[in-house]
């Protein structure tokens, strides 16, 4: 189910009464709207027993910072299955004294992976130690739109009670966080009650999907560039009293070489596995003699029969954890992607950012704002043509630069 449609049943939600102006939920209720939460009791009991055990290191973490006195906390998300666990969306944020100075509040689903941070990074707190188990009896009746609603927002404020009487044990004066749309309204609610400075910083690209930005406002934003100052200001009109820094703290400026010529695919979460091989041999086909490289979520599994297929096929996986890298390495010239914050990353890259148009897939705002270059269909964008392109859309390419990264 695309977005679009997804926001068309949401706002049903909100005109039939289901869904309320102060729900600090709206941004999970959104995002699951096409899943059946309903689960098996296997599945419930295997739940109940992660939150249970990160309930335990919790404990932990409580009684090692009964020792300090730290007033401010900051919540991010680290990299999973890796021994570098601090994600680049955080980076510029996380120096050595920022890790040792803070409570640093993070979010993982892996208990393995929890285990290896308890040990490595200081002051640490897990966020699904702040969860409730849930009993199978509720999430049974969650075929009801209007009890799922429910159910979603009552789980919010369990988390919200369980945050604020850590944060008012802890005595917090400082929330900073990454701008994570599922977690900032309840993040907000609590620390305009209890009085605490906000901060939070730019993690990807602002929609009207995003429905954690809208409501209550941060004390101070850092953003990418001015195009997103406005756009936020845009989708959440508050914001015009808040104190917006622009700073390009998330992503290194730089050209590729010039002779590049290669093509970057984007893997991307709502794009299915299906669509994308069906991408792939259009990309085989129309560019036998280029190199074809393909970019994957580095959080989520593929299956056997999907990497098989890569590897039959020749197409290169890049590995690198950075865009930059990947483009710099393996010569990309034109990037192609659906609605991933690639497309408005390859821009300072000199990279030509590719958009198929796709009514399931696509993001409408990118076309809207000319931000990529909109191709009909995969196909259309042929060998003849891919020589053609450079010199007809350089100056094209040039004010996309100028007008998202000036």
């Amino acid at each position: 189910m695309s977005n679009y449609l997804k926001y068309k049943i949401y706002k049903k939600l909100i005109q039939e009464g289901y869904i309320k102006t102060n729900f600090i939920s709206k941004q999970s209720i959104f995002d699951d709207l096409n899943k059946d939460i309903r689960i098996s009791p296997i599945i419930n009991f295997k739940q109940n027993l992660n939150i249970v055990s990160f309930k335990l290191l919790n404990l932990i973490c409580i009684f090692k910072l009964s020792f300090k006195k730290l007033s401010s906390i900051h919540y991010w998300i680290p990299n999973q299955n890796s021994k570098n666990y601090i994600d680049i969306r955080s980076e510029y944020f996380l120096g050595n004294k920022d890790l040792y100075s803070q409570i640093n509040l993070v979010r993982t689903n892996s208990f393995i992976s929890s285990i290896y941070l308890l040990f490595t990074l200081p002051n640490i707190i897990f966020l699904n130690g702040f969860n409730d188990i849930n009993f199978f009896k509720d999430l049974h009746k969650n075929k009801d739109l209007r009890q799922r609603c429910l159910f979603y927002e009552n789980s919010e404020k369990k988390l919200r009670e369980n945050l604020k009487s850590f944060f008012l044990n802890q005595n917090i004066k400082k929330l900073i966080t990454i701008d994570d749309y599922r977690i900032i309204q309840n993040f907000l609610s609590i620390s305009k009650e209890l009085k605490i400075k906000t901060i939070a910083y730019q993690h990807g690209r602002f929609n009207n999907f995003q429905l954690g930005l809208k409501g209550l406002c941060f004390d101070k934003y850092y953003l990418w560039s001015f195009f997103f100052k406005k756009k936020l200001i845009n989708l959440n009109k508050g914001y015009k009293k808040k104190l917006l820094i622009v700073k390009n703290f998330r992503f290194k400026k730089s050209q590729t070489k010039k002779n590049s010529k290669n093509i970057l695919y984007i893997c991307e979460q709502h794009v299915p596995i299906k669509k994308m091989i069906n991408d792939i041999n259009i990309l085989i086909e129309n560019f036998q003699n280029d190199e074809i490289c393909i970019r994957l979520r580095e959080k989520q599994l593929y299956p056997e029969k999907f990497l098989s297929f890569l590897t039959i096929k020749k197409i290169k996986i890049s590995k690198e954890n950075v865009l930059i890298n990947a483009i710099y390495k393996n010569n990309i010239k034109y990037l192609i992607a659906y609605s991933s914050t690639a497309l408005l990353e390859a821009s300072m890259y000199n990279v030509f950012p590719l958009m198929p148009v796709n009514n399931n897939f696509y993001s409408k705002e990118y076309i809207k704002d000319k931000l990529v270059f909109k191709i009909n269909k995969l196909n259309y964008f042929d060998s003849i043509k891919k020589k053609e392109f450079p010199k007809k859309n350089n100056n094209n390419l040039k004010r996309i630069r100028k007008k998202l990264w000036s």
